[in-house]
């Protein structure tokens, strides 16, 4: 007989290769002229990859380090169900809160398929980010952002569109991304990329 559990991890694996069919939003909305625009799950390993560079690269020894990555690998889980609702579609307090209701929705139904123990577990994590209360949730919120900002440079360079990645610098200044512990590599990247040499 086969275990419970070895048919959770193919249904649960599964279900979240889904996110590879999910196109972010914004890119469409920017119209890269990608053949191939950046997936959900492209956002979400590069994210993975830059909690575990970023924490090491600045040494950020406060960060529970394994939380951070779990927490990466499920923060757009819910986008398997109701896709990737871009910021500009969030427009009031009540649009944010109706995301919220319906990522959640979807996180619970996608989540069903694991255990209760596990689900649980994932759906702390879950909860933890959006709710934006731990050190871990705050620097993901920062490293989610970053990566949009290193990929619009990508977009802008290949397919030489202006603007892209200034227009993620013309946010109020107290927005998320002027604080510790990324503000500084926030504030360094334009002229970091004039100094880039490949």
């Amino acid at each position: 007989k086969v275990d419970n559990k070895t048919l959770e991890i193919i249904k649960f694996y599964e279900k979240y290769n889904e996110l590879e069919q999910i196109i972010r939003t914004g890119w469409i909305e920017c119209k890269i002229p990608a053949e191939r625009l950046e997936s959900v799950a492209d956002h979400t390993l590069k994210v993975g990859m830059l909690a575990s560079l970023i924490t090491h690269e600045l040494n950020l020894t406060d960060i529970n380090l394994t939380k951070l990555l779990e927490m990466a690998f499920i923060h757009d889980l819910g986008e398997i169900n109701i896709g990737d609702i871009s910021t500009t579609q969030i427009k009031t307090v009540e649009d944010k809160q109706e995301k919220h209701q319906k990522e959640l929705a979807a996180i619970n139904e996608i989540l069903s398929i694991l255990s209760p123990e596990v689900k649980n577990y994932y759906l702390s994590l879950w909860l933890e980010f959006e709710d934006q209360n731990t050190k871990e949730a705050r620097l993901l919120k920062q490293i989610d952002k970053i990566d949009a900002i290193l990929k619009s440079h990508m977009y802008e360079s290949v397919y030489n569109i202006e603007g892209l990645f200034d227009e993620f610098y013309s946010y109020n200044p107290n927005n998320l991304l002027n604080k510790e512990p990324l503000g500084d590599v926030y504030q360094e990247l334009p002229e970091a990329y004039k100094n880039l040499t490949r």
